[in-house]
C-alpha cells in the first residue's frame, strides 16, 4: 500500500465506480468490502484510507497507521512488536506494518507522521466523556502531543439526532454496531455495522441513531487537547522548592521538535513568517540563476521542495507551470497558502509522491535536510522518466566565519557545537554520489562562493537562520552569546559603512532521471 497520490476532496466522488459507495454533499459512506484505497489532501495533511479484508499486506513505510478491526482477528507486526487485534480492537503503528489473518479492518494512514505505538480495545459499550445531545465519547488512542492525530469513540443512545455541526478537519471512521444515518444539508446516508465514512472539513452533518445504540470509532488528523512541552503531567507534578516545574521555564529542556520526524538539529529551527519576509527576502531574489537552470515550461507540473513562504513558487507559476510546494514549517506553509500556493505540510525527507512531476526544484532549503539520501530517493520516485531535479543550497564552507565564532561561544559554555549545528553542508562530490545512488544522471554540479551583504545586524541574521544555536541556551544567555559573536565577527565581516557581509557558499546542480 504505497500510492499516496492525493485526490482533492472535491473530486473524491469521481474516484469511485462501485454502486455500493454513497456520497452526498462530500460525505462518503461505504462498506469495508467495497472500499477501494484512496488518499485525500484536506489542505493540511495527506490521509490514506483503505480496508483490510483478509489478504496479508504490508503498509507504507513513510506513514503512521491507525487500524481498527471490525470482525475476525488480525496479526500485526511492526519491527520487534507483534500483537493480535480481535474485533473492536485498535492500534496506532508506524512504518512498514504487516497485517495477516482472517479479519476485516479499516486502515487510516497519515503520511510523514510517526505516531506512538499504542494498542487497545475492545471498545467499551459507552463513552466515558459527555459529548453533545446525549452522546458520550472516549479518547481511545490519545495524541502524544497536542495537535497530533488521535482515535476516538462515540456512543449514541437509541433515537438520538445530533444538532447539525461541523469540524475544522476531516473525520473518518467505522461503524462498530447499530444502524443509523448521517444527515447532511443535501440528504441522508445510511450507517450500518461494518461501514466506514469520511466527512470533509467544515461540512455540516448530524449523526442519528435508530432503535439501537450506535457505536462508532472516529479518526481525527489533529487535536486541540493533550499534553504540550510546557504542560504535561511529568512537568506539572515535578516540584522545586515547592513550585511546580511548569512555572520554571529556565529549567525546561529546550525544544527539539516533535514526533513527526526523526530528531535532527535542523528541527530546532523556528521560522517567523514576518521576519522571513523582511530579513530573508534576498534568498529568493538570488535564485534567478537556479530558475534559469530549471527552465520551467508552461503546462509542466513542478515540485517545489522547501518552498518557504511561496514567493518563488509564484515565480515558477508565472511561467505557466503548475507548482506543488512542500515545507515542514507550519508558519511558512500558512504564509505560502495565504499567497494562493498549493502546499503540503510534510517532511520532504519522507515524501511519497509517485511519478507525477516533470521537474523538482529547491532553493536554499536542502541544507536543512540531513537525510540527503532519503530526500534524493523521494525526488527520484516523484519524477516522471526524463524528469529533472534542479536545486541550489548551502554547500561546504558556508558561513564558515560565522560558524567559527558561534561554535567558539557555545564551547565556552560547555556545549558541543556539532550537536546543535543545524546545517548539512556537503561538497559537490559528496552530493553527486547521493544523486547517482538514486539513479540520477548529474548533468552539472558546482560549488561556488557568493558573499551576501545584509542591511541589518549580524545578530538578527543568526536569529533568523540559526535559531538552533540559541534554543539550547536559557533565554537570558542568548543575547550575551550574540554580543560575543558580534564582537568576534566585526574584524572579518563588518564593512566601514556599517553593513555586514555573510560568507555564503552555494551548491547548484541539475540532475536528470533517465527515461
Amino acid at each position: 500500500m504505497t500510492n499516496f497520490i492525493p485526490t482533492p476532496l472535491e473530486r473524491l466522488a469521481g474516484s469511485f465506480t462501485s454502486t455500493s459507495v454513497e456520497l452526498i454533499d462530500g460525505v462518503l459512506v461505504t462498506s469495508l468490502a467495497e472500499l477501494s484505497p484512496f488518499t485525500v489532501d484536506d489542505g493540511n495533511v495527506l490521509t490514506r484510507v483503505a480496508a483490510y479484508t483478509g489478504e496479508g499486506t504490508q503498509l507504507d513505510n513513510n506513514a503512521s497507521h491507525f487500524i481498527t478491526v471490525y470482525a475476525g482477528t488480525a496479526e500485526l507486526g511492526a519491527g520487534k512488536l507483534r500483537c493480535t487485534l480481535d474485533a473492536e480492537c485498535y492500534a496506532s503503528l508506524s512504518g512498514a506494518v504487516t497485517i495477516e489473518g482472517e479479519a476485516r479492518a479499516l486502515i487510516i494512514s497519515t503520511l510523514g507522521y510517526r505516531c506512538a505505538p499504542l494498542v487497545g480495545g475492545p471498545a467499551e459499550e459507552r463513552g466515558r466523556l459527555l459529548y453533545v445531545d446525549g452522546c458520550t465519547a472516549s479518547v481511545l488512542l490519545p495524541p502524544p502531543l497536542r495537535g497530533e492525530p488521535c482515535l476516538n469513540f462515540m456512543h449514541l443512545p437509541p433515537r438520538i439526532a445530533q444538532t447539525m455541526h461541523t469540524h475544522p478537519s476531516l473525520r473518518c471512521g467505522l461503524i462498530l454496531s447499530g444502524n443509523g444515518l448521517c444527515g447532511t444539508e443535501k440528504g441522508m446516508l445510511p450507517f450500518r455495522p461494518g461501514t466506514m465514512f469520511l466527512i470533509p472539513p467544515d461540512t455540516p452533518h448530524s449523526f442519528q441513531s435508530g432503535t439501537e445504540t450506535l457505536r462508532i470509532i472516529i479518526y481525527h488528523p489533529d487535536s486541540d487537547s493533550g499534553p504540550t512541552h510546557e504542560d504535561h503531567t511529568m512537568l506539572n507534578r515535578t516540584f522545586v522548592g515547592g513550585q511546580s516545574a511548569r512555572g520554571l521555564p529556565e529549567i525546561h529542556t529546550p525544544p527539539r521538535g516533535g514526533a513527526r520526524m526523526t530528531l535532527v538539529t535542523s528541527e530546532l529551527q523556528r521560522w517567523d513568517a514576518g521576519l522571513y519576509d523582511t530579513k530573508a527576502r534576498f534568498v529568493g531574489d538570488l535564485a534567478e540563476d537556479a530558475v534559469a537552470m530549471l527552465a520551467p515550461r508552461a503546462g509542466e507540473r513542478i515540485l517545489d521542495i522547501g518552498c518557504g513562504d511561496g514567493r518563488l513558487s509564484l515565480r515558477l507559476q508565472r511561467e505557466g507551470a503548475e507548482v506543488i510546494g512542500v515545507d515542514y514549517s507550519p508558519e511558512l506553509v500558512a504564509a505560502a497558502r495565504g499567497r494562493g500556493v498549493t502546499v503540503h505540510h510534510i517532511n520532504a525527507e519522507r515524501m511519497a509522491f509517485r511519478g507525477e512531476f516533470d521537474a523538482a526544484f529547491s532553493n536554499a532549503a536542502l541544507h536543512w535536510m540531513r537525510d540527503a539520501q532519503a530526500l534524493s530517493d523521494g525526488v527520484a520516485r516523484a519524477l516522471k522518466p526524463g524528469g529533472r531535479f534542479v536545486a541550489e543550497f548551502a554547500g561546504a564552507g558556508n558561513a564558515a566565519i560565522v560558524r567559527r565564532e558561534v561554535h567558539a561561544a557555545l564551547a565556552r559554555r560547555g556545549i558541543d557545537p556539532s550537536s546543535v549545528d543545524p546545517w548539512y553542508l556537503p561538497t559537490a562530490e559528496a552530493y553527486q554520489a547521493i544523486l547517482e545512488a538514486s539513479a540520477f544522471e548529474v548533468a552539472e554540479i558546482a560549488l561556488f562562493d557568493r558573499p551576501v551583504r545584509i542591511d541589518y545586524p549580524i545578530s538578527q541574521w543568526i536569529r533568523t537562520f540559526g535559531s538552533p544555536y540559541l534554543t539550547v541556551l536559557p533565554n537570558g544567555e542568548r543575547d550575551k552569546l550574540l554580543d560575543e559573536v558580534t564582537q568576534g565577527l566585526e574584524p572579518d565581516l563588518l564593512a566601514a559603512d556599517g553593513h555586514w557581509t555573510i560568507d555564503y557558499t552555494r551548491l547548484r546542480f541539475r540532475a536528470i532521471m533517465p527515461q
